[in-house]
């Protein structure tokens, strides 16, 4: 083979790795520029926004949102946004936020979002204690 035309093949992989490369670098920044924007929108005053938000942000498993959503569920007046977000809590999965969540569910005033918690719990301490005797 040629060594122009091996060169310039080489050239074209070469090349053809580095967008690759750089195409999901862009990418992995869009999706944490976009969690942050759900994350913020869930201070939003428009109760469909932070409601899907806070969907979106189960539904991505943030980790970064858990925290935010924490506090939407303790401070937001409307109880079916705060049920959105105790569901994304849990899509989550962190059950470290579970001494947290016993503490709302004892506060919370709203029958359905008690429930809805007390759901939560139980299935976070039933993972703990399956993952405490593997």
């Amino acid at each position: 083979m040629n060594s122009r035309k091996f060169t310039g093949r080489f050239s074209v992989v070469v090349l053809s790795l580095v967008l690759l490369a750089l195409s999901q670098i862009v990418m992995a920044a869009d999706n944490i520029s976009y969690d942050e924007y759900l994350i913020k929108s869930l201070n939003d005053e428009n109760i469909g926004r932070r409601a899907s938000a806070a969907q979106l942000l189960g539904d991505r498993s943030v980790q970064l949102a858990v925290q935010p959503l924490i506090n939407m569920l303790q401070s937001d007046k409307d109880f079916r946004v705060r049920i959105v977000a105790a569901v994304s809590i849990y899509k989550v999965g962190d059950s470290s936020v579970l001494s947290q969540l016993k503490k709302i569910y004892k506060n919370e005033k709203n029958r359905t979002v008690r429930h809805v918690l007390s759901g939560i719990i139980v299935a976070f301490q039933t993972q703990e204690q399956k993952s405490i005797t593997l």
